[in-house]
């Protein structure tokens, strides 16, 4: 089973490049997002970019955006392709081909969070006057890193759920745009609608939470969406439903 999920996850690591083009083009599309959460963001934050919360959106971003990007193309990219009839033609089980297109994206995610986390490590030293090498605050970084697992897990598998019923990678695309904008300005604008006594009974109540507190609760409640919508995955990724489609 191991060999089956690794053999997969190296197969769309490889399609991924493929569709890219080359190691050129797939690093000129991570220019935007590494020269925002690498370079220009911690430039301006400077030390607090290392030492608050400010540096948890660059563990948020990647796998909220660049993953739901990359799963969208995992199962109506094959369609289009026509590949999705010899990948299913395999002697690899259901399970393994659905974990491994899911670990894929996460560990896309993953490394590409910890890509631009360390390069605003240096953008920050560099141009931080303060003597000696600076570091992330532990808290922020560990805590950052688990938000950012559970999250790219969750990105991941909710764009192979709208993946799996999308005609094509269009479609999938545009479902996951509809959604992720949802996610980033929905809370924005009802910060803005909700009533002022609202708004102060909200600030009272999170008063008391503390940076590990926020964390411990969102990732909960992260891990929880996460394992039911995998369950979900699994009772709707079929070999024979994938044939039918």
């Amino acid at each position: 089973m191991i060999t089956d999920v690794a053999t997969m996850i190296w197969k769309e690591w490889r399609e991924l490049l493929r569709q890219r083009g080359s190691w050129k083009a797939f690093l000129v599309g991570l220019f935007v997002p590494v020269a925002v959460f690498g370079i220009m963001l911690p430039i301006q934050a400077g030390v607090d970019w290392l030492e608050t919360p400010i540096s948890l959106s660059a563990w948020i971003y990647m796998p909220t955006v660049l993953v739901m990007t990359m799963m969208a193309d995992s199962i109506a990219g094959e369609r289009e392709r026509h590949t999705l009839e010899t990948l299913l033609a395999t002697r690899l089980p259901d399970q393994a081909i659905l974990y491994g297109k899911i670990l894929a994206g996460v560990g896309y995610a993953l490394l590409l969070a910890l890509a631009i986390v360390a390069v605003g490590l240096v953008s920050v030293n560099l141009t931080d006057l303060t003597p000696g090498w600076q570091w992330y605050n532990a808290q922020i970084f560990w805590g950052g890193l688990a938000i950012s697992l559970l999250l790219s897990l969750l990105g991941s598998v909710v764009g192979v759920l709208i993946s799996l019923r999308a005609a094509s990678v269009r479609q999938a695309t545009q479902t996951l745009s509809y959604i992720m904008l949802v996610v980033f300005f929905l809370p924005v604008v009802l910060l803005q609608i909700l009533p002022r006594q609202v708004m102060v009974t909200l600030e009272q109540a999170l008063a008391p939470l503390t940076l590990e507190g926020v964390l411990l609760v969102g990732g909960a409640a992260v891990l929880l969406v996460d394992l039911a919508l995998l369950a979900l995955a699994r009772a709707r990724f079929r070999r024979t439903r994938l044939t039918l489609d």
